[in-house]
């Protein structure tokens, strides 16, 4: 993993988005030479290759993670692929061709332009099947890692290099700890002859992590841990361990000292200016794009249930502090008229036709814009939930007091990393992702999550 303003990026997404940027470049010189097939010819577009080239590579990649083409858990479905890279490069194709229309001297010809989009696509498709069939046997692309612990605390570990976000480590095995209960399989416990510095050396070991609880940590080997760091093996606690491969903080790990003296949950003055003017700037820019499609979207409401157009519910928001926020409305008017308020479920019989379209394609989100400009949420942040529901997470969920630190969002980590949250353990489980961002928070995640968050709406990932 890299750790990229605050952010962990693996390394295997990094250098495939690397290859594929490759390929989209060169795509657009052999289209040339393919169409003009004499090298004067090719030479006299020079220029125009260069700039198409560059253009195509910012595009396509740009594109491809709206779509989540470069998550760490991005599809490995051989289906799913043809479908996200197809529809990519269709997106790609469109997005392009208002470029070459709006800047002329990058114009190549469309039989360029329609060969280079052909070979780039089946290049890319190409790629990136045989990288992520093979690239765990390339051992500078995955991290050999060996567990020491073999109880309760590591058995969410095992398996969890066979999970599509796990794809860039190898746990080699786990390490039994005198005295603690071995709950791992069996196959996977790694028997230490002499010392772990040695078991490291044998095994090729880049990384120990350690997963034991606090009351166990007093049988450690902690000698034999320094040698495998003076060595040059990463030691790491569970926790942090966690929290970069998964991209959330596992609540049942967390103890408050990990929070207070560990890196992040920091903020300062210059940050918080920055990130208010990027919420106006891109607030601005969302409600000048999504005017048309809120008129649409107006009108359908009353056309099929009469107003009110827009729904008002009272949220809790930054510190604590309660606001209005503006949706539009995508229920019956009487959804809650004789019940206390309740979590959305999968095909709510409460949701109207218009409602379910709306929900799924989060237009119904829209109206938020309002209320970011009012600066009451930001653009990105955690979700706002409803004043029952906090009281009552707030009982239930440790830490879950940490999320309202920051402004919430219309998008966010949790948004686009897990389903719609529509129970206590759901929302427990979302809430591990909400404290990733707002301990990692910064410009580059707002912007990463900004773009993931279009492939969600593009494939419905989450909506109720």
């Amino acid at each position: 993993m890299i750790r990229l303003f605050n952010h962990f990026i693996a390394v295997p997404i990094i250098v495939l988005a690397m290859i594929e940027a490759a390929v989209l470049a060169l795509s657009i010189p052999a289209g040339a030479v393919i169409r003009y097939q004499e090298a004067d010819l090719v030479a006299q577009h020079g220029v125009a290759i260069f700039g198409a080239g560059l253009s195509f590579v910012v595009v396509m990649l740009v594109i491809m993670g709206c779509l989540g083409l470069y998550n760490a858990d991005s599809p490995g479905n051989f289906g799913e692929r043809i479908v996200r890279v197809g529809v990519s490069f269709l997106g790609g194709f469109l997005v392009l061709t208002l470029v070459f229309y709006l800047v002329p001297p990058l114009q190549l010809g469309r039989g360029v332009f329609a060969i280079a989009w052909l070979l780039a696509m089946a290049g890319v498709f190409a790629v990136r099947t045989l990288f992520l069939h093979y690239y765990k046997r390339v051992e500078v692309l995955t991290r050999r890692v060996l567990v020491v612990g073999s109880g309760r605390w590591a058995l969410p570990l095992d398996g969890l290099e066979s999970a599509p976000s796990g794809r860039q480590f190898r746990i080699v095995g786990f390490v039994p700890v005198n005295d603690i209960e071995s709950l791992v399989d069996p196959k996977r416990i790694v028997q230490v002859k002499r010392s772990l510095s040695e078991a490291a050396k044998e095994y090729a070991i880049n990384e120990i992590v350690i997963a034991v609880g606090d009351r166990e940590a007093g049988k450690l080997p902690y000698q034999e841990l320094i040698e495998c760091k003076l060595a040059g093996v990463d030691v790491t606690d569970l926790p942090t361990f966690y929290e970069r491969e998964q991209g959330r903080l596992r609540i049942d790990w967390l103890s408050a000292g990990w929070l207070v003296f560990g890196e992040g949950f920091r903020s300062n003055r210059p940050d918080r200016i920055a990130k208010k003017v990027f919420d106006l700037a891109l607030g601005s820019l969302l409600m000048l794009i999504s005017f048309p499609v809120m008129v649409i979207t107006a009108l359908a409401i009353l056309i099929e249930d009469g107003g009110p157009i827009f729904y008002r519910q009272t949220r809790v928001g930054m510190s604590g502090k309660p606001f209005s926020i503006l949706k539009f409305r995508s229920m019956r008017k009487d959804a809650e008229k004789t019940s206390q308020p309740v979590w959305a479920q999968v095909g709510d019989s409460r949701i109207t036709r218009v409602g379910r379209i709306i929900r799924r394609l989060r237009i119904d989100e829209l109206p938020q814009v309002i209320n970011v400009l009012r600066g009451e949420m930001s653009v990105v942040g955690p979700r706002p939930e409803r004043p029952p529901f906090v009281d009552e997470l707030l009982k239930l969920i440790p830490y879950y007091s940490v999320r309202h630190s920051v402004k919430p969002g219309i998008t966010g980590w949790a948004q686009v990393r897990y389903p719609y949250a529509a129970s206590v353990d759901s929302a427990a489980e979302k809430l591990e992702y909400d404290l990733y961002y707002v301990k990692n928070r910064s410009l580059f995640l707002d912007m990463l999550i900004g773009i993931e968050t279009v492939g969600v709406v593009v494939f419905g990932t989450g909506s109720r």
